[in-house]
């Protein structure tokens, strides 16, 4: 799997800026593979060094962005009515109309940051839009709150990527750096659903 996607971000990288977007947006479109892994694999082979990492930053962040607005707008399509119930999963089933209409309130009151935070974290940060469109939350602020969360998860591991591939050590053993990346950020991802579901399931009913 590793070795596939080397292949593929290597193509990408020939395509400069672009490549790199494209990437990011079709990530977010088509989330199959860990945001914050290929990510890390593009720092890896697609940035030329740490004066190329600012343009890869924009250039990813440009694309995740996009891949939002696609979200949102399927949103809107969806409506409100059906949008506020996309709020509703997970631990949330669990609580009572009223807090959940609580919820839905209080994101539209804080949207900017609930949005911008919520491109740091794994898997709300690509549905996340879906809501915000449904819910009508005003496209610029919704855009400029993406942007600027993107900016951040995406430099963290862009940087991460640059670093490992000019470590001496990490160096020599590419592939194998590679996997053991993808395999630690899978393994971070079994054990926070493990956590959200056993909190779930010790909440009342």
């Amino acid at each position: 799997m590793s070795g596939l996607l080397s292949t593929v971000i290597a193509l990408f990288a020939t395509m400069g800026p672009l490549g790199l977007a494209s990437c990011a947006l079709i990530e977010k479109l088509i989330p199959i593979v860990p945001s914050s892994g290929l990510l890390i694999m593009l720092g890896r082979f697609a940035v030329a060094d740490a004066a190329a990492l600012p343009g890869a930053v924009v250039a990813t962040t440009v694309g995740s962005t996009l891949g939002s607005l696609a979200w949102y707008g399927l949103g809107r399509w969806v409506g409100a009515e059906r949008g506020a119930r996309l709020l509703t999963f997970g631990s949330l089933r669990s609580l009572g109309h009223e807090r959940r209409e609580r919820l839905h309130r209080a994101y539209l009151r804080r949207r900017f940051w609930i949005t911008f935070l919520s491109q740091t974290m794994p898997v709300v940060r690509v549905y996340i839009a879906v809501p915000a469109g449904a819910l009508a939350v005003p496209l610029t602020g919704f855009v400029v709150a993406t942007f600027a969360g993107a900016v951040v998860w995406n430099t963290v591991f862009l940087a991460t990527g640059v670093i490992l591939r000019n470590n001496p050590v990490a160096g020599g053993h590419g592939d194998i750096v590679t996997t053991i990346v993808v395999a630690l950020l899978a393994a971070e991802a079994i054990i926070a659903g493990g956590i959200r579901l056993l909190r779930r399931r010790r909440e009342p009913v």
